[in-house]
């Protein structure tokens, strides 16, 4: 085992959302879903 093991996985860049179900708001990538 290697000391980047240990380490968490490096945080995914905001200018590579996730894609997601509704994905037709930049709401929902702040994790705000639109009623």
């Amino acid at each position: 085992m290697s000391e980047t093991d240990n380490m968490p996985p490096p945080p995914v860049p905001t200018s590579e959302p996730p894609v997601t179900e509704n994905n037709q708001d930049s709401s929902v990538a702040a994790g705000e879903k639109p009623t």
